[in-house]
This record gives C-alpha cells, sequence and structure tokens, in this order.
C-alpha cells in the first residue's frame, strides 16, 4: 500500500505453479485489496494451467475482471505431450479444453477482452500448428497469442530429428510473418 500510494492504477497478479490451488487465499487477497485500494483502479492477473477453472471459480474471475493468461501449449497431441497431472500422469488437454468452454460460453465478452494464452514452444515442434489451432481452432485474436520458448538450459531433452532449436523455432516464427 505505502509502496503504491502515488499510483492511480494498482496491479495485483497471481501466477507461479497452479495460484488456483488456493482460491481461498486468492479471494482474500482480492477482497483485502479492494477494501486498501478503494479509491483506486484495481487489475487482477493470473497465469492458470486452466486446469481447476470450474463455474464457481470462473464466475469469481469474471465478476472481478481477473487479466487471465492459460498455459495453453496448443492442440491435444502437443499440449498432452508435456503437461501432465502430477497426481496421476493423466493428459490435461480434455480438461483444460473444457473449463475454457465453460468460460468462454457463459462470458464470451470477458473472455475475448481478457482472457490470453501462453503457448509454450517446444524446440521439436512446428509453431505454426501451434498458431493455427488457436487462431483457426479456436477463434484466438493474434494479440491473444503469447508464445513462449521453452528455456531448456540444464535438462537433458532429446530432440528427434532436429539439429538446431533456433533454426526450427525461427523458421516456423517467419512463416507467419
Amino acid at each position: 500500500y505505502e509502496h503504491s500510494y502515488d499510483s492511480a492504477d494498482i496491479t495485483v497478479a497471481f501466477y507461479g505453479g497452479e495460484p488456483l490451488i488456493n482460491f481461498e487465499l486468492i479471494k482474500k487477497i482480492v477482497e483485502y485489496s479492494e477494501n486498501i485500494f478503494h479509491a483506486k483502479k484495481i487489475t487482477f492477473r493470473m497465469t492458470t494451467n486452466g486446469s481447476l477453472l470450474n463455474e464457481n471459480i470462473s464466475d469469481y474471475l469474471a465478476d472481478h475482471q481477473f487479466v487471465i493468461a492459460i498455459s495453453l501449449d496448443g492442440p491435444e497431441h502437443i499440449q498432452n505431450k508435456h503437461r501432465k497431472f502430477n497426481i496421476n500422469g493423466s493428459d490435461t488437454f480434455s480438461r483444460v479444453m473444457s473449463n475454457i468452454d465453460l468460460l468462454s460460453r457463459k462470458y464470451p465478452e470477458y473472455y475475448t477482452k481478457n482472457v490470453s494464452f501462453i503457448p509454450v514452444v517446444f524446440p521439436d515442434q512446428d509453431y505454426t500448428e501451434v498458431y493455427d489451432f488457436f487462431a483457426n481452432t479456436m477463434g484466438i485474436n493474434e494479440k491473444n497469442i503469447i508464445p513462449l520458448i521453452a528455456d531448456l538450459g540444464g535438462i537433458d531433452y532429446t530432440f528427434k530429428g532436429v539439429s538446431s532449436y533456433d533454426s526450427t523455432l525461427s523458421n516456423s516464427l517467419e512463416k507467419l510473418d
């Protein structure tokens, strides 16, 4: 509060791991923030993997106009290659897509305005396929697709048929220009 005393706009962001694991704490922080910054514009942001977005959480996020970035890597075979549920190792795509569908159907205007996607692009994939999935299959505006290059420093990761990560990613991104 003291650090933001001269700021007209306040941003409170939730990220790291999966913030929705402790949704009750998020609600307490939002309430607290709205109380102490009652005369200021507050923007709540969240990065989530989308696996815990249910109707109750979606209602709350839309009601408080959260700006949400969902970590979805692309079509099913790409998403499920690198993202599994820790509890049982099962695929994540179906659940995440179901939760996204619920949010987009119930709050279409909010969804279009406040939801973006952060696909993590790995060296052994073609980004054009990821982009096509979001733009054509899901109808996501290009400005709402924010790709991140996987940082594999220090990780033993094998690339099948890819000689250079940088050239492969560069080539696929150039196709979109």
